[in-house]
């Protein structure tokens, strides 16, 4: 997914940096285990700025609710208009998942977790370029389960969690999310930082007091999460969770209450992604405290996608952890490279290597592949992209007033552009080959 990706393109603002580093020449250039060779760029190859500012304009694509005057997409009105659960909860907010209608609880809140990161680690370079201010504004959580687009009912209805229906997972990531985005108002908003933490430590005390996951839970409205977002494990987003508050309340419990929670997680240190946090704990652990253990933690993640790592590579360049979105899983780790490369200091030669390998894997997604893998970016850009608001089947005849059956046969096997440009987006990536299918029935290469 974007929300996934847009962390990389806010961090080559960063990278004005006069180094080079290449891989060993000796590497064969497509084979399991090894890298294909890189020089790094002396001066920018590509408007980073741009790319940036395009990434936010994705995010407007993706909310719900009302719009308010922050409206920056023509074509995207109010939404979820009636959108509260029993109790009378607000849940129209938010952001949609992908190319769809619902918002659920994992994903999304990894989302505005990572969105906050995004700004902890690099808010210097947003302002650099004037979009400080807009990274904030999108990351203020809100507490929400189900989607509602239109007024019309998901027919699954919604979910509650809690102590007999519990899901460590979904509430560590929902306190990280809180206590990440406490710390970038901390400065700016003393008294909403001070609400956002202290709705962090409740969460995070229900998600370790009542120990559980959702893949467990037996409640119907639970089935399709656990089939499109199956999680592996929760200790790895208390760890997140606990992580984040240590650097929001400088509690030494909580840093010890990481530590628990990832010596519970050793097994699960080659991913970053949604479902996956470890690799992130690592990282901001290492940022606040510079600890040896943390950095050893990051440096063996990042060393799966060096030579005789487990990550493999395309003949192109690209970091191929998964058939399935594979841009993402290597952005985020070209994310993780650039934290620790800040952290450590650039000019260091660990520092090199990893800049050196993340700025590969962005200018592949920006076009060193022969083409733009973000939509409204660069040479040939995709012009289909899994994403129905931005199809909108009902704009034109025969498809206006059809029933959402027809509407989804339409949109899935339809040759028609999307009639609007979803700006910023990436999608989902190449196959092994490097090669790609810009249409909607391949879902696997142009869902965001």
């Amino acid at each position: 997914m974007a929300r996934r990706v847009f962390a990389l393109f806010n961090l080559f603002l960063l990278v004005n940096v006069p180094l080079t580093f290449a891989q060993d020449p000796e590497d064969p250039p497509n084979h399991a285990n090894s890298t294909v060779p890189y020089d790094l760029p002396k001066t920018a190859k590509y408007d980073y700025a741009e790319v940036l500012h395009k990434s936010f304009l994705f995010y407007h694509s993706q909310r719900s609710g009302k719009l308010g005057p922050n409206r920056r997409l023509a074509w995207r009105g109010d939404s979820c208009f009636v959108c509260s659960g029993p109790n009378g909860e607000d849940l129209s907010g938010g952001y949609y998942e992908a190319a769809n209608t619902m918002k659920w609880g994992l994903p999304l809140a990894f989302t505005v977790t990572q969105l906050a990161f995004n700004v902890y680690a690099f808010g210097d370079a947003m302002k650099a370029v004037n979009e400080l201010d807009e990274a904030k504004e999108g990351v203020k959580p809100e507490e929400y389960e189900k989607w509602v687009p239109m007024g019309i009912q998901h027919p699954e209805g919604l979910a509650y969690i809690n102590s007999t229906n519990p899901s460590s997972e979904i509430l560590g990531e929902t306190a990280a999310t809180f206590a990440a985005t406490s710390i970038i108002f901390a400065d700016t908003d003393k008294d909403y930082s001070t609400k956002l933490l202290g709705h962090a430590k409740d969460l995070y005390t229900r998600a370790t007091t009542h120990l559980g996951s959702y893949m467990k839970s037996t409640h119907p409205n639970l089935k399709t999460v656990k089939e499109w977002y199956p999680s592996s494990l929760y200790y790895d987003e208390l760890a997140w969770a606990a992580s984040w508050l240590y650097i929001a309340t400088k509690d030494q419990q909580y840093r010890d209450q990481a530590d628990g929670w990832i010596a519970k997680s050793q097994d699960h240190t080659t991913e970053y992604s949604w479902d996956e946090k470890l690799p992130g704990a690592y990282s901001i652990l290492f940022m606040e405290t510079k600890n040896e253990t943390y950095k050893a933690g990051v440096e063996n993640y990042i060393k799966t996608f060096y030579p005789g790592g487990t990550v493999k590579q395309t003949a192109k360049g690209l970091a191929f952890q998964d058939g399935w979105g594979s841009l993402s899983y290597a952005a985020n780790a070209g994310f993780i490279m650039m934290t620790y490369a800040k952290t450590i200091g650039y000019q260091q030669p660990n520092a090199t290597k990893a800049i050196t390998y993340a700025a590969q894997q962005l200018n592949y997604a920006l076009g060193d592949c022969g083409r733009s893998w973000v939509v409204g970016f660069g040479k040939d850009s995709p012009l289909r992209p899994y994403h129905k608001s931005s199809y909108n089947s009902f704009i034109d005849y025969p498809m206006r007033g059809k029933d959402n059956g027809a509407q989804g046969e339409d949109f899935l096997n339809s040759d028609t552009l999307n009639r609007f440009i979803l700006y910023g987006a990436l999608v989902g990536g190449p196959a092994w080959d490097d090669s790609f299918k810009d249409n909607r029935a391949n879902y696997e290469y142009t869902d965001k």
